[in-house]
C-alpha cells in the first residue's frame, strides 16, 4: 500500500496545535511540534526540486533536523532553489 504524504496540511496542522499548546502551559510541546511544521513546510518546498544525481534525494527527504539542513546545504544549488535555500538558512536578527 503506497504512502502519499500531505506535508501542506501536516505543516498546518502541527502549527496550529503549537500555537494553542504555546498560549497553554505546555510551550515545551509546542515547540517541538513547531520544529515538526517546519520540516514538512521544508520538506514540501524540496519535493519539485530536482537534485544533483550524487544526492540521493529519498535520503534527504526521510532526515531530520539538523542532519537535514546539513544534508540540504550540500545538496542545494541552481535558481529553482533559491526560495528553499533562503528560507533554511536564513539567519535570525
Amino acid at each position: 500500500m503506497a504512502f502519499t504524504a500531505k506535508l501542506p496540511q501536516a505543516a498546518y496542522r502541527n502549527l496550529q496545535a503549537a500555537d494553542v499548546l504555546e498560549s497553554g502551559h505546555r510551550r515545551d510541546v509546542a515547540g517541538y511540534l513547531y520544529g515538526i511544521a517546519a520540516e514538512c513546510a521544508i520538506k514540501q518546498m524540496m519535493v519539485p526540486l530536482s537534485l544533483p544525481a550524487e544526492h540521493d534525494k529519498n535520503e534527504i527527504f526521510f532526515s531530520h533536523f539538523p542532519e537535514l539542513r546539513t544534508r540540504l546545504r550540500d545538496a542545494l544549488q541552481g535558481r529553482n532553489a533559491k526560495p528553499l535555500s533562503s528560507f533554511v538558512f536564513k539567519t535570525r536578527s
